[in-house]
């Protein structure tokens, strides 16, 4: 199966922000000129190794800039190449739908895995998904103090680790700016939600199996 790895630029045009910063100072106001950027500089590199190269310029920006959890983050390329396997596969299907006899190619090619015959989407690698989940349970636990998350009794500040937006702490001097932002923005949306009187986040791609489409 040939990756199209033109996909690829266009998920990262789509989380592209208003303006990008590489490490080399320059600045980038559309995803074409970053592009264009980091393929003239990597001319050594493979296509695909461009095109990641890419994506993880977008993710980075993406991810620093980003006020919200993993659910708003850019997938990571392994995550997309997952992702537009299936569609490949799902295309087939439609492609297939009127004839007689259908002739489908073994689904766990195609992003998916079989358990007890039953079929299920392979959403990314195991170690993307478990960086995922422990950044949930970073932003969805914590402790709920009562004197300013400084002393050894509070349990974000004995693991050497900064108190989360899930903390219920008070009056916590125990936080990150970017943490401190995100939740002084979630707790002014539960008063404003509240009705009553008082307020209170590589799978290996076959670097001889990309194409990539004209510009």
């Amino acid at each position: 199966m040939i990756m199209d790895v033109s996909f690829f630029r266009f998920i990262g045009a789509l989380y592209f922000s208003s303006k990008i910063s590489v490490k080399e100072g320059e600045e980038f106001n559309n995803p074409a000129d970053l592009f264009k950027h980091i393929k003239v500089n990597n001319s050594n590199n493979t296509t695909l190794e461009v095109h990641l190269k890419f994506l993880h310029a977008v993710r980075n920006n993406h991810k620093a800039t980003s006020k919200g959890g993993e659910e708003q983050d850019m997938p990571y390329h392994t995550a997309l190449n997952l992702h537009w396997k299936r569609t490949v596969l799902i295309s087939e299907y439609y492609e297939q739908s009127l004839k007689n006899h259908m002739s489908l190619p073994n689904c766990t090619m195609f992003g998916y895995k079989v358990e007890s015959n039953i079929m299920s989407p392979v959403w990314d690698i195991d170690d993307h998904i478990k960086h995922v989940n422990d950044t949930v349970k970073y932003y969805i636990k914590g402790c709920a103090c009562k004197s300013n998350c400084q002393t050894r009794h509070c349990g974000c500040k004995k693991s050497g680790k900064s108190c989360t937006p899930g903390c219920s702490c008070t009056n916590c001097t125990n936080m990150s700016t970017k943490d401190t932002t995100i939740q002084e923005e979630i707790r002014q949306i539960d008063v404003e939600n509240d009705d009553t009187d008082e307020t209170e986040i590589p799978y290996d791609i076959d670097k001889n199996d990309v194409t990539e489409c004209d510009d």
